[in-house]
This record gives C-alpha cells, structure tokens and sequence, in this order.
C-alpha cells in the first residue's frame, strides 16, 4: 500500500479545484468526480490536464455529494481502495463537526484508542456535557472510558430523567477497542500490582506473575472473574453506530502488528466517520511507549509469558471469551471479526426527541428545567402551563443555555439578584421611613429651641 489520503473542503467547485492541483503535487494524474452532474462538470472544466476515468481507477477521487447520508454511502465504497486521494466537501454534522465516543476494555489499548482519537483530529474532552461539543471526544459515562454496556443501558437509565433517551450515544461515532483476551489478562497481571497503577495493587502484591494471573482469573471476591469482566463488553460489538477495532490491526509494526492491516483499519475509520488525513500519518503517531500505562504493547505476548499448564486452562474452560470477539487460542493472534467490523457500515439512530420539550428537573428555585432544540430552558413555574414548542415568543425570553450546569447558574444568579432586589428595596424604604422621622425630629427640636429662645427673650425682658 502506498497513500491513502482523505481531504475535505469547503462545497465550492473552487475549493475542489485547488485540492485537485494540491494531491497532483504528488504525481497523481487521473481524476474522477461523483456524481456526474453539472457541478462535476464544472469542477472538471476548471481541471485541464488530467485524464479522466473511472471512479474505481483515478488517482484523484472527488465525491461531491452535500448530504450526509449520500456521502456516506459513497465513501463507503473507498473501503477498499489501496492508494490515491479522497476529496469530500464539508457537509453538516459530518467528519469533526460532531463529536466521537471512546470505549475500551481495559488494558485493550486505551491509550492507543486515545491516541488514534487525537491523531484524527479530535480535541479531549473526556467527560461528557450534556450536548457535547463537535470535534471532541468523550468517555460514555464520567472520565471512565471502561463503560459497560449494562451500567449505561441500566444504571444510567435508573438515574438519568427521561430514561436517559436523551443522552447523545444513539447518535454519534463510537469507537471501541477490543484486544486477545489472554493478552489483556497478561497486561493486567503485568500492571495492576504495580504501587500507584491502581487503588487495589495491594491485593496482587506479594505475589509472582503466574499466581498474580490465577487470581486475576478466578477472582471472585474484589474484581470478579476475568472472563465475566471482558464478557460484559460483547454487547458493544451489537450497535451500529459502535465500530469495533481489534488492538493488532491498530498497533502496527512497532507492536508486531503490521504496516498493511493498521493503515486499511485506519483508512476505513477515516471514511466511516468522515475524517481528514493521511492514515500512514496517522498510524506513524500512535504508538506511544511514554504513556503512564504502557507496559508491552506487543500482540500476542501470552505465548510465551504464560505457562503452559495455565494456557491449557484457559482455552478448554475459558473459550467462550476468546469466541465471543473472534479470537482463537492458536497461534493465530488477529481475530476472525477483523475484516466484518472493517467493512460494516455505521448506523444511527433517528434523533426524535430533539423537537420535543423534555423537563429534566422540576421544581429548581422556582423553575422546572426543559430541555428543547439543544437547549436547555427555564420555565417560571408562576407562568403555568406553558409549551416551549408551540411558544416560540414566550420561549425566547425565557432563560436559557447550551448546558445544564450553566443554566442552573443563571437560575440561582436571577433568583438571589430578584431576592438582594427586593431585599434592598425593603432597606430602602425602611431608610426612606427613617429619613422622614429624623427631617420630622429635626423640625420639632428646631421649634423646641426656637420656643425656648422665645422664653429665654421673655424672662430677661422681666428681670429688668
């Protein structure tokens, strides 16, 4: 494989041209553009000197579609190109115009999942806000990338309003990290027992590597079994807007994977999720030895650190973990899922309920919270019942922000400023009030001393 390139620009026939000279800089001379209307057709009058030919055959692709849907459709069909440019316009909620979702079994690669993240362009964000922010990525639940799927599907619903319907999940990119599993439970045996990798290092410690392993495995007083913990991640690889990836198409030579599968697994993220970049590149910045939890970073490092009596074990009583993410306990180390998960397409949920006002919290220093169009909102509940979709009007002087948090602020801000309002008016008055009676005591003792001028007068008159 040679270059592989995906380069999105603004809609203009304009800006198509100059990414077409910018990808002939490299000797690329057959170009392609879809779908063949007039805008195609613009774009190539403006673009003398390069041969025309079929899609599957130029140098050059551009894919002028400036819908989501039909975009993703046709990159779709890059999946399996081996060289050449893609050139795609900027199109609403496509590429970084919308946020992505990090999910890892631990010790799977996180960091390495982290690192791909950036290296696509997507800025840390981490904890979620309650609408995320585009081009950022987060963790599903707080900064714990580790989210089971039952803890958000059932602890989250229990806690969150509405069910949590109105968490942004069902419509955006996640990516998930998968990775063998007997090379997960050796990273953990490696690094879990480590003082100040973990609060529960002292459960491991004392022991060697081959007991650390069996307790890991069979554990079933702190952490649980091992296999149950990985396990409890398979329902993942069943949503669709979930891409799953496998640790050793990821890591590449450095890790002993290699060149070829890490830059076509990159290539096919890139178009699932409409990310701009050279996926050599981007492999080239992934695999970090400095992080805090690097230990190995190689597939296939159960081989030869665990026993052999410990691996017999585990491939007759434990299988059911390696089939569940495709893997074998062989000499194999790619899983069989590999090449569906590349080429399985996303799909996203239907956004339903961001017409529909939800209350997120009643009763909040005198307002109910609602959620609506992306916003949150603070409705007085002094007004009664008041409908923000059918109130526009109303609606627009209504308290509002982008968070919940903020909007909290600004309801306590509005409350406590309308409280020290009304406070200071009352000193005002009481001031005012005080103010007349000591005009009035002041009037009344210059009276008294003008009365006792007036006697003072009238006694020295009589002394003479």
């Amino acid at each position: 494989m040679t270059e592989l390139v995906l380069v999105n620009v603004e809609p203009t026939a304009a800006a198509f041209v100059q990414a077409i000279k910018n990808a002939a800089t490299s000797g690329a001379g057959k170009l392609a553009v879809l779908p063949e209307d007039d805008f195609a057709q613009e774009i190539l009058r403006h673009s003398a000197g390069f041969e025309r030919t079929a899609p599957e055959q130029a140098d050059i692709l551009c894919l002028t579609y400036r819908e989501r849907a039909p975009l993703e459709q046709a990159l779709y069909g890059q999946l399996d190109r081996s060289n050449g440019t893609v050139i795609i316009p900027r199109v609403a909620g496509h590429g970084l115009a919308r946020a992505l979702f990090l999910i890892s079994i631990p010790k799977a690669g996180t960091h390495l999942l982290y690192c791909l993240a950036e290296a696509l362009g997507f800025k840390t964000g981490v904890v979620c806000p309650d609408i995320p922010t585009p081009g950022y990525w987060y963790c599903l639940e707080y900064s714990n990338s580790h989210t089971v799927p039952r803890d958000f599907f059932v602890d989250s619903v229990r806690r969150a309003p509405f069910g949590n319907r109105m968490h942004p999940f069902p419509y955006t990119p996640a990516l998930f990290i998968v990775r063998h599993p007997w090379d997960i439970l050796v990273s953990e045996a490696n690094y879990y027992a480590k003082p100040g990798n973990t609060v529960f290092s002292d459960f491991y410690a004392g022991l060697d590597f081959d007991a650390r392993t069996k307790r890991l495995l069979e554990d079933g007083l702190m952490l649980g079994r091992f296999c149950n913990r990985v396990l409890a991640f398979e329902p993942w690889l069943h949503f669709g807007n979930v891409v799953p990836l496998a640790f050793e198409d990821l890591v590449g030579e450095l890790g002993g994977g290699t060149l070829e599968r890490q830059q076509r697994l990159i290539w096919s993220i890139q178009l699932k999720l409409g990310v701009p970049g050279n996926s050599r590149d981007i492999g080239a910045h992934l695999f970090d030895k400095s992080s805090p939890t690097f230990n190995e970073g190689r597939i296939g490092s159960h081989r030869t650190l665990m026993p052999a009596e410990l691996k017999e074990c585990l491939s007759s009583s434990n299988a059911d973990v390696l089939q569940a993410f495709g893997y074998q306990s062989a000499d194999n180390p790619y899983t069989a899922y590999a090449e569906n998960w590349r080429t399985r397409p996303i799909r996203y949920a239907a956004n339903n309920l961001n017409a529909t006002p939800v209350a997120v919290e009643m009763n909040y220093w005198g307002h109910n919270l609602v959620r609506y169009r992306s916003r949150f909102y603070a409705v007085p509940i002094a007004l009664g019942p008041f409908d923000l979709a059918s109130d526009e009007q109303r609606s627009a002087g209504l308290l509002n922000a982008d968070n919940l948090s903020a909007l909290r602020d600004a309801v306590i801000s509005r409350s406590l400023t309308g409280e020290l309002t009304t406070r200071l008016k009352s000193l005002e008055q009481t001031l005012e009030e005080r103010t007349r009676r000591i005009v009035s005591l002041e009037a009344t003792m210059e009276e008294r001393d003008a009365r006792l001028q007036t006697l003072e007068k009238s006694v020295g008159e009589k002394s003479r």
